[in-house]
């Protein structure tokens, strides 16, 4: 029996199950990274979200015990969960550049690359982010040779 357009295969069904319940999701979109920004800063941050010393050393606690699991359950080795801790990083950067600044359009256009791949279940390497950059910093070029011409 075939399958049609909209029907989605169990075994497809099962692997995004696994990959969201297993954090690869919030780490894919940054959320991990800001998770663990959030932590150093907020034994001093914004009174209003500020947490006490024992609070955030749970919260890492939390966070090791996940990166573990993710170790198992997803990457070969620690050189490899490290290299795509980089490349989500260098996301989270690239998203929030998309949002301020002077050159923020350059780095949407990134943001919006890096945002396809991963929609189409592609894990983030350091290649896609240093296209990613690529791609802003030439938008960034030709604008700045456009401007010239004008001038």
């Amino acid at each position: 029996m075939a399958c049609s357009a909209v029907e989605i295969p169990a075994l497809q069904i099962w692997a995004k199950m696994y990959h969201e319940y297993e954090g690869m999701t919030d780490m894919l979109t940054g959320t991990m990274m800001e998770e663990l920004a959030t932590i150093i800063t907020c034994v001093t941050g914004d009174a209003r979200h500020r947490r006490t010393i024992y609070e955030a050393d749970q919260d890492f606690e939390r966070f090791d015990k996940t990166l573990n699991v993710l170790l198992i359950a997803n990457f070969k080795d620690t050189a490899t969960l490290w290299e795509f801790l980089r490349a989500s990083l260098r996301q989270c950067h690239i998203h929030k550049l998309s949002k301020v600044g002077k050159d923020k359009a350059a780095w949407e256009k990134a943001d919006v690359y890096l945002t396809n791949l991963m929609d189409s279940d592609t894990v983030l390497t350091l290649e896609n982010t240093d296209e990613a950059i690529k791609r802003a910093q030439n938008y960034m070029h030709d604008r700045s040779l456009c401007w010239a011409c004008w001038s």
